[in-house]
């Protein structure tokens, strides 16, 4: 885990926070190197801006999952059908 990498990704969405590649790329290196936590916080924070972004679907789907599989209810509610595998 390259932690310039990490502090780059986090700079990114400080500056905006609804910018997916940032987010997914940040959560990607968490998930990685096994750090889980790290992995749904940025995950389930993004839940916040998922109706603005552009690539809604992708996202959605890797979130939903994850809430899925920890049977995290509070963000299962704001996932539709479409998006629980």
């Amino acid at each position: 885990l390259n932690p310039q990498d990490i502090e780059m990704y986090k700079k990114a969405l400080t500056l905006d926070p609804v910018y997916l590649p940032a987010r997914m790329a940040l959560a990607a290196r968490y998930k990685e190197t096994g750090h889980m936590e790290a992995y749904r916080d940025v995950l389930y924070e993004g839940v916040r801006y998922a109706t603005r972004n552009y690539d809604l679907p992708t996202y959605m789907r890797e979130t939903c999952a994850l809430a899925k599989q920890r049977e995290d209810q509070e963000i299962l509610q704001n996932c539709k059908d479409e998006y629980v595998q």
